[in-house]
């Protein structure tokens, strides 16, 4: 177990004082015969860029029903698989050409109206956990639109008047 307050980042070093059964000492080991080695991280990753958007063709800040909202994020190193949801929806994110994303399409009856929620939880390889994110970096955002429009339409008289 590494105590963060007993070693510094970086690569770890190995010091090995031993001596045999009938107690004459060995030389101390201070380096390996492979070529490994063990890097000690203390610092936990942090998400840089999140993002969000939809695939509705009117327009890409909203989500109705069948629509697919797309989370995407990179990270500042290296990190295990997420745990992500989208709109309250737990969603499988994958990762490609150095960045993450995540997608869940909109069914209507498992979802709210209004905003569309993200929470990304996330580790590094080293198992130092990121602060959850809740909130995109760039501004954007995505409501989820489930209220149909609707059409008030009147009758009257058409009065025409000729010169």
């Amino acid at each position: 177990k590494v105590v963060s307050n007993q070693v510094t980042e970086g690569n770890a070093t190995v010091s090995i004082v031993f001596k045999d059964l009938s107690s004459n000492g060995g030389q101390t080991v201070t380096s390996v015969t492979d070529s490994s080695v063990v890097t000690i991280d203390l610092t936990p990753p942090t998400l840089r860029v999140v993002s969000i958007v939809s695939d509705n063709t009117a327009d890409t800040a909203r989500a109705n029903s069948g629509d697919t909202i797309t989370l995407s994020f990179t990270s500042s190193e290296p990190i295990t698989t997420p745990t992500v949801s989208i709109a309250g929806r737990s969603v499988a994110p994958t990762f490609a050409n150095s960045s993450w994303s995540a997608q869940y399409t909109v069914v209507a009856n498992q979802v709210t109206e209004g905003s569309a929620a993200i929470s990304v939880a996330f580790r590094d390889l080293a198992s130092n956990p990121g602060t959850t994110k809740t909130a995109v970096t760039d501004g954007s955002a995505v409501t989820i639109d489930l209220t149909p429009i609707s059409l008030a339409l009147t009758t009257g008289a058409v009065v025409c008047r000729s010169p």
